[in-house]
């Protein structure tokens, strides 16, 4: 199978590379030995219109398709694998549910602000299985000896 992108699609890839190395790549390095997540870089993503890429107008979205999310994602992951993590989750872990399985009420009041980027949405998921297993896991290499040979793991999801 042959598969090209449309004009548009090009249009997009070139739009959002030329931002990703104009914007984000400047600072990657710093932003990624400080451990730090830039906000302030999503916001302007939101400007250009790529955190509603995939969502209606009618819902603050751009009214792209999913290649064009994809499109966009990976031009971002190309520079900044952090700027590209924080984009996706929002838009497809976070919105996207909310317009696929959402009431209207809902739709507007959450994902209007997630599609033209005035918030940035992280999925409760992310908190209650990745953050416990990230944090047992770190330890279990710290009780290793700093080796990461498997000495068994346990996922809380207790919080205080």
């Amino acid at each position: 199978m042959i598969f090209e992108f449309n004009e548009q699609q090009k249009m997009l890839q070139k739009m959002v590379r030329e931002f990703a190395e104009q914007e984000i790549a400047p600072g990657v390095m710093e932003r990624d030995e400080k451990e730090e997540f830039s906000r302030e870089l999503l916001d302007k993503a939101g400007d250009l219109g790529l955190t509603g890429i995939c969502f209606p107008e009618a819902y603050g979205g751009s009214d792209g398709d999913y290649i064009s999310y994809i499109i966009a994602s990976e031009e971002i992951a190309r520079v900044d694998d952090c700027v590209a993590t924080g984009f996706s989750a929002s838009v497809s872990l976070c919105a996207f549910p909310i317009y696929n399985y959402g009431t209207e009420a809902q739709k507007q009041k959450y994902l209007m602000p997630l599609a033209t980027g005035q918030k940035l949405g992280q999925p409760i998921w992310f908190y209650l299985f990745v953050f416990p297993l990230a944090v047992q896991l770190s330890f279990n290499t710290v009780l290793a000896g700093g080796k990461s040979k498997n000495v068994g793991f346990m996922i809380s999801l207790v919080y205080h």
